[in-house]
């Protein structure tokens, strides 16, 4: 009896051990980011913010900064109301906002969620499917069973807008209902990523989401 538990001990200590390793293995790198590599990144990045200056307005046209991708609480992988957006628009001279949230049936019906302006930020209700988003401005229902390349077609000929969305993925990019592109995205960018070490990653600094995934930085 006293020779099992002296080797149930060896065993304890030894996976005891083991784990503490493979901790120390994935934690190393996340932690000297914390510490080192991102602060770095954060200093350089708001000396880089200081030199920045607005270009002379050359036309009678007014500048607008908005968003053109981001989800609300209608989406499976968001939260966000108006308590949440409305907030970060402001802190970040957002003017307006496109949501692009995710249908959960066939049918996809607009508008719906946040429509019209809130102190002062205008929100446009959107839908993200099939690899694209799509404001149709006007009330009306999408068929999300329809071809995808239909559906643009539908929707700006009735006044609306389709962009390409997660360009990483295949489409017709022949088709020339398409008015716009996304040119990033974070959820592309960790497409290419070993799943272990991004989430060791997010675990010490996802408390900045985009520092969080920029494991290789």
């Amino acid at each position: 009896m006293k020779k099992l538990i002296k080797l149930l001990k060896y065993l304890f200590f030894t996976l005891t051990l083991i784990i503490v390793i493979v901790l120390i293995w994935f934690l190393a790198k996340p932690v000297w980011h914390h510490f080192v590599t991102y602060p770095r990144l954060q200093e350089k990045v708001s000396e880089f913010k200081k030199l920045r200056k607005e270009p002379a307005n050359i036309t009678k046209l007014n500048v607008y900064k908005g968003v053109m991708h981001l989800h609300s609480y209608l989406s499976h992988d968001s939260e966000g109301t108006l308590n949440d957006l409305i907030p970060a628009a402001k802190n970040n001279g957002i003017e307006f906002m496109f949501l692009t949230d995710h249908p959960r049936y066939d049918l996809d019906t607009f508008p719906r969620g946040y429509n019209g302006v809130y102190d002062g930020v205008l929100i446009v209700p959107g839908s993200e499917k099939h690899g694209y988003v799509a404001w149709p401005i006007d009330s009306t229902v999408i068929d999300l069973k329809t071809n995808p390349d239909t559906i643009a077609k539908n929707i700006v000929e009735n006044g609306g807008i389709v962009f390409f969305s997660h360009t990483e993925e295949k489409r017709n990019w022949g088709n020339p209902y398409y008015q716009g592109m996304e040119i990033y995205n974070f959820h592309t960018d960790t497409k290419d990523e070993t799943l272990t070490p991004q989430i060791f990653n997010f675990l010490v600094n996802g408390e900045i989401p985009h520092l969080g995934f920029a494991r290789n930085v």
